[in-house]
């Protein structure tokens, strides 16, 4: 029962956040953009966005093949921990999780950098519920994180993943990356009452293109926006 209210809850936490559905096509090799993050925050059975608990995720396509048995795509991926240090003495981005369509096979697909780790259908551990279908961390079939695969409020770190994908996607096919969150560990913040909490990450931006795509993404957001419109009318 009270797993199901703070479910209830987060919905409408992120309902109430300026939040959007981002939702990446992959296109081929150089594709590139980031998605800023809040940070939502379990106090006292509440989820709470928290103010200036915040995060910049980059993504990069740096390879994307079919070897004869599958098709890899590789991301670098830059982690950029902007937390309000005058707010919080401490923050930590420990995980950070996406969906794909379709599914990754297990085999062949791993992470290195900073977060050298790659794990499947787990849940961001923050205590809100947060299903992901691939998980980057610091630590093996996990996505709680390390010391070794961490960013502190102030830092930039980078990851490299390679994801394999069953047959040949190469031609026409569309891989879909959707549901970004991230996990934040050791949430300190004196003036705000929060003493070692961990949060959950969600874009409050639809996805931030190059340059060169950014006309592809407008039209995209516009969709978005009808469908939404619709959807209240």
């Amino acid at each position: 029962m009270l797993r199901s209210l703070k479910l209830v809850l987060l919905a409408l936490v992120l309902v109430a956040a300026p939040a959007f559905a981002a939702s990446v096509a992959i296109t081929g090799v150089g594709q590139a953009w980031s998605l800023d993050y809040n940070g939502i925050v379990d106090v006292g059975g509440v989820p709470t966005v928290q103010p200036g608990l915040t995060a910049t995720i980059g993504y990069k396509v740096t390879g994307f093949y079919f070897d004869g048995t599958r098709t890899l795509l590789q991301m670098d991926i830059v982690v950029h921990n902007t937390t309000n240090a005058s707010v919080y003495q401490n923050s930590t981005v420990t995980g950070i999780g996406f969906n794909t369509d379709p599914n990754i096979r297990r085999f062949g697909s791993g992470a290195t950098g900073a977060y050298g780790y790659l794990s499947v259908n787990t849940a961001l551990p923050t205590g809100l519920g947060f299903m992901v279908e691939v998980c980057v961390s610091g630590r093996m079939n996990s996505c709680s994180g390390s010391a070794a695969g961490s960013t502190q409020t102030g830092q930039t770190r980078h990851a490299m993943v390679q994801l394999a994908f069953a047959g040949n996607l190469t031609n026409g096919a569309v891989i879909t990356l959707d549901n970004f969150g991230i996990r934040y560990s050791d949430v300190m913040s004196q003036s705000l009452g929060i003493n070692g909490k961990k949060g959950l990450g969600v874009p409050v931006t639809p996805p931030i293109p190059e340059p060169a795509a950014a006309a592809v993404f407008g039209a995209g957001a516009l969709l978005v926006a009808a469908a939404l419109s619709r959807r209240r009318n």
